[in-house]
């Protein structure tokens, strides 16, 4: 529903006319029309001035959305002679709680005194200081100006324990959390844990907060992207994946003593939890439950956008009363474009929250228009992509969503002959640190030459991460992301650019995914930052392939998400068969939609004994005394030992059971200097594969003897801290498609597959040894290790191992101490981009 509703006739003409300009510019803009776009009249001026100052007054929230779109179209189409608008702004945002907007319009505002020249009224200025007043926070002498949405949740936190956030992406949840979490650990000490669903997340993450962290003083906390058991609890912040996050209480039942915070962000990927094929929300799932059970932090905050209900959320996972702190206005504009094709004549639609319907303009210019109503990624399309890109002007931040890793690079590929080679001296450097630490031939250096990059969940952890700083650098224009964009990384970009909802290029029979209402308008919520843009604009490049089934798309919904909790309803749908399953000591099969319950339960049973109905039932599974005393006696009988089951919750007892009997079986390889790590890992995987064929496909499957026997070899230079650049330093690796598939091999088969696959045996034969956690990182010695889990990337890490920190004692009890202090002293000898991944140690200077 539109927002229209609230204003008068005459008052909707107005809007209409500010949205109309905005129209014609875009459509002038983009070369799609010849006439001269509209102009706002100086005589049209005081009318949009008095129906902004008149909505700005209404407390209603969509009152406020509809003043921050018109004092956004009036702020991009003034005149230059209009100049008393500026001191009208200031009163007017700040009036409806957007002060840090109110900052970044006003080009007279002095960033480091945080201060506004002089009004010309002094009854404004007055105006402009208390409404700012009202959202202001302050920690120790420093004072933040929030919006009024970041004060509400400021607030909440200090009123409540359990506390779910739901906002649209820019709405600035992140900095208030942060924050707020400053102020409770320098009041408070103690730990924080902070859990994000992908590394770019952790590294954005840690990097804020290290940031906050000296500026306060603080410089004796650590941030560590990794749970090890030696870690000080007094003083840790802990910015973890789930994956991570759970790893933990494989260790010990509360791994996070003195918790001050607990914070979930993106908690909508929570949703999938019960599927059988979902393990990622799984994984998110059940570690929220263990900390419920057993870490008890202070205070938990979830954050999520546009959840419904969110408090709800929050209280069935945590079993505690919640406060709820929501909003859908943003304090950035979002409009969206379309192109469409209705018989022979070609549209520029645009779509706006304050409208009912979307306005047309006919494009006049159709003969750059290609690719519509197909879904191959071909030539004429990527030159209609070209044509839009070259409109939007050569200094504009453009994301180019794709709907697979593979399709990104061929797109940026494409789009490289539309641009000169970059002169920058910073990203000249950047080509050649890439050269250099991944290979010549690799396609990230082909498009980084001409400002173009692809950004996926498979590119080399310090390539993510200097590609990142490249990108918030404004060093880069042009980023072709997947889905790994909606997982809530920040990339500031002034437009989002999308050919069709599909993730997919080739459709297939019963897998052909794509985006859905929900996931497309947090797309759209990537145009624009708050305190870097005013608008963000979405461009919708072939509208028709929205449209399936007589279903359409809603472009401007302001779509929300219902999120089922727990396992309740896979449970009740084949409760019969589970129980069945249960009392006759069936495992788990690729048959059963419902084969992870069956190891959850056990393990359950095994880790909490007669405590067991309990949890289970707070997680939606109900059993009989009877089951789970018959489930009971069943576990009694296994010769597994209970700590191999309780830190492998994902395999089920009884395999277990089996796999300990066979354990004699398998030659494992121990450590790093053992000749034979190839053979033994190529036996113990073919041996896996052989007896345990369910766990095999899930975690690895690979059917071809050939290809095991590459990957041990790869796997055994991973685990060995060969440098990625040696390691692809062959004739195969002249192509550059055989790049991406090693890279994709290491970063994601070896580094979590395979210690999926064979962490159950060497927890029975080796339960102490590290073998396992040599291949998770690709390093083995103390030094690199501890490196990563401060959050430096693998190849920076054993760069700094070797040519830096050579020296240092790995058994030093300091050794963190004393690699930070080193870093510190030979800062400024590192390469600028070395120094760009260090930011969760050392801020950049």
């Amino acid at each position: 529903m539109s927002i229209s509703y609230l204003v008068e006739k005459h008052n909707l003409e107005i809007i209409k006319r500010m949205l109309l300009v905005e129209h014609e510019n875009i459509a002038y803009q983009l070369g799609l029309i010849n006439r001269p776009p509209a102009e706002l009249e100086d005589e049209e001026l005081s009318e949009v001035v008095g129906l902004i100052d008149e909505l700005s007054r209404e407390e209603v929230e969509e009152s406020q959305k509809l003043t921050t779109l018109l004092c956004a179209l009036l702020w991009k189409y003034k005149k230059d002679k209009w100049t008393g608008l500026r001191e009208f702004f200031l009163v007017v945002l700040s009036r409806i709680g957007l002060s840090p907007t109110a900052n970044m319009v006003d080009d007279e505002y002095d960033l480091e005194s945080r201060k506004h020249n002089r009004l010309n009224s002094l009854i404004s200025e007055i105006a402009v200081a208390i409404n700012k007043l009202k959202y202001e926070v302050t920690i120790g002498r420093e004072s933040f100006s929030l919006t009024k949405f970041q004060k509400g949740l400021w607030d909440k936190i200090d009123s409540h324990e359990v506390i779910g956030v739901s906002a649209p992406t820019s709405a600035g949840k992140s900095f208030t959390i942060l924050l707020k979490s400053i102020e409770i650990l320098m009041s408070q000490g103690g730990t924080l844990v902070y859990i994000v669903p992908n590394l770019s997340l952790v590294s954005q993450v840690s990097s804020d907060y290290r940031g906050m962290l000296n500026k306060f003083g603080l410089s004796d906390y650590k941030i560590m992207n990794t749970y090890y058991e030696g870690a000080d609890n007094t003083k840790t912040i802990y910015v973890l994946t789930q994956e991570r996050a759970i790893g933990a209480f494989a260790h010990k039942d509360n791994p996070f003593a003195n918790l001050r915070l607990l914070v979930v962000d993106e908690i909508q990927n929570i949703e999938r939890a019960s599927s059988e094929d979902e393990e990622r929300s799984k994984v998110l799932y059940d570690s929220l439950i263990e900390f419920r059970i057993n870490s008890k932090p202070n205070k938990i905050i979830i954050s999520g956008p546009r959840i419904n209900k969110i408090q709800n959320v929050a209280e069935e996972i945590f079993g505690e009363e919640a406060a709820e702190e929501e909003t859908t206005q943003s304090p950035v504009v979002n409009i969206t474009y379309s192109i469409n094709k209705k018989g022979e004549v070609y549209y520029l639609k645009q779509y706006s929250d304050a409208l009912d319907e979307p306005t047309a303009i006919v494009i006049t210019n159709i003969e750059n228009i290609n690719g519509l109503g197909q879904k191959v990624y071909k030539q004429p399309f990527h030159d209609y992509l070209k044509f839009i890109l070259k409109g939007l002007g050569e200094d504009s931040i453009n994301i180019i969503f794709s709907p697979t890793t593979t399709q990104s690079r061929k797109t940026a590929l494409s789009l490289i002959s539309e641009y000169p080679e970059s002169n920058r001296k910073e990203v000249i450097n950047l080509i050649k640190y890439i050269e250099a630490t991944v290979h010549p031939n690799y396609d990230v250096v082909k498009t980084l030459r001409r400002g173009v990059v692809y950004h996926h969940g498979r590119l080399p952890h310090h390539v993510r991460r200097v590609i990142e700083k490249a990108v918030s650098y404004k060093l880069i224009n042009n980023i072709v992301c997947t889905t790994t964009l909606m997982q809530g990384v920040n990339l500031p970009a002034q437009n989002v650019i999308i050919r069709n909802p599909n993730l997919f290029i080739r459709k297939k029979q019963d897998l052909s995914p794509k985006l859905s209402n929900y996931e497309f308008a947090n797309l759209r919520g990537r145009a624009g930052r708050l305190l870097k843009d005013f608008i963000g604009r979405t461009f919708i490049l072939d509208e028709g392939s929205f449209i399936d089934e007589d279903e359409q798309l809603t472009f401007f919904d302001d779509t929300v998400k219902d999120l089922e909790i727990g396992y309740s309803e896979r449970f009740n749908q084949n409760k019969k068969a589970i129980i069945n399953c249960l009392e006759n000591n069936i495992s788990p099969s690729s048959e059963m939609k419902y084969s992870y319950l069956l190891p959850y339960i056990r393990n359950c049973v095994l880790k909490y004994g007669p405590k067991s109905k309990k949890n289970l039932e707070t997680v939606g599974i109900n059993l009989s005394e009877d089951t789970l005393n018959s489930v009971s006696r069943n576990l009694a009988k296994l010769e597994v030992p209970i700590e191999v089951c309780i830190s492998n919750r994902y395999w089920d007892p009884l395999v277990l059971d089996k796999l300990y009997k066979q354990r004699h079986a398998f030659n494992l390889p121990i450590t790093t200097r053992d000749q034979n790590v190839v053979h033994k890992l190529f036996s113990a995987i073919t041996l896996m594969e052989k007896s345990y064929k369910y766990y095999f496909v899930k975690y690895l499957n690979i059917d071809n003897p050939d290809l095991i026997q590459s990957f041990c070899i790869n796997a055994d230079k991973w685990l060995k801290e060969t440098p990625l650049s040696e390691i692809l330093d062959t004739p195969y690796h002249s192509n550059p498609d055989n790049i991406e598939k090693t890279i994709s091999t290491l970063q994601n088969t070896v580094s979590f597959k395979l210690p999926a696959l064979l962490k159950p045996i060497f927890d029975i034969l080796h339960p102490e040894n590290n073998f396992l956690s040599f291949v998770e990182m690709g390093a083995y010695r103390i030094k690199t290790r501890r490196l990563i889990e401060m959050g430096v990337p693998r190849e920076t890490a054993i760069y700094l191992s070797t040519y830096l920190l050579q020296n240092l004692n790995d058994n030093d009890e300091d050794l963190e101490k004393n690699i930070i202090s080193k870093l510190k002293a030979n800062y400024m000898k590192l390469d600028f981009w070395v120094k760009a991944q260090l930011e969760t140690i050392i801020p950049m200077m």
